[in-house]
């Protein structure tokens, strides 16, 4: 296993209501191969991630070495946390950002840190996370303090141009982050969320390639991607 440096995306859970359905839609969607246990991980992908029962929104889990020094330095930038929490992964805690966007911090016991610091390709995996925010530089400014984070040039979108598996921060309503699962074809992988139950939704073009915001069975949000053919990572 490697071992991350702060700020480093090395964790998601998707909250689901019921926890046998949502085995049965992502493990057929996505092929996750979900563990036995009550906060099932996805134990064939690179990035450690999987579905805890509950309501809330994605959560997106961020590297941090020293979880107390970095919540202190949340709190003093204007943020918000409840404290440090420990459990069998190892050590988080959950964080708000001055605007009210949410994002975790995390300490992974050594067989749950990514395989690698190397972005995946693999179809499964999640391939782009994003963080809203109404004020671009107070958050550029926020989560540089926080992670260290470095960004490209961008008004309405800050990519952050120092971690592994890519992402942002976006101007963009809403205080969950957001992420997006890499797929091979769109439209089967489309056709098979309409198949187990759920909404697929339209689909998007870019530069990066289709996008697609998609419900499950059980009306939970989530994000599909195929990337563009040929697209750096």
């Amino acid at each position: 296993m490697t071992t991350p440096t702060n700020g480093h995306l090395v964790h998601f859970t998707l909250h689901v209501p019921d926890l046998d359905r949502g085995r049965r839609f992502y493990s057929s969607l996505l092929r996750w191969e979900l563990d036995e246990g009550d906060h099932p991980i996805a134990t064939n992908l690179q990035l450690s991630g999987g579905l805890a029962q509950g309501s809330d929104p994605l959560t997106c889990y961020f590297w941090s070495n020293d979880i107390e020094a970095t919540v202190a330095r949340v709190r003093e930038l204007g943020g918000a946390s409840d404290g440090a929490a420990t459990g069998p992964s190892g050590e988080w805690a959950l964080c708000r950002d001055p605007q009210g966007g949410r994002f975790s911090v995390s300490w992974l016991r050594p067989d749950l840190r990514p395989t690698s610091l190397e972005p995946s390709l693999a179809a499964g995996e999640l391939g782009y996370w994003v963080i809203p925010a109404a004020d671009m530089a107070g958050a550029r400014e926020f989560y540089g303090h926080v992670f260290g984070w470095e960004f490209a040039p961008g008004e309405q979108y800050a990519h952050v141009t120092n971690v592994a598996t890519p992402g942002g921060i976006a101007m963009m309503e809403g205080d969950a982050p957001k992420a997006w699962f890499r797929v091979l074809n769109m439209e089967e992988s489309l056709a098979a969320v309409a198949t187990l139950g759920g909404i697929a939704g339209e689909v998007s073009s870019s530069d990066s390639g289709l996008s697609a915001s998609c419900r499950d069975d059980q009306g939970v949000s989530f994000e599909l991607w195929q990337p563009a053919a040929g697209l750096p990572v």
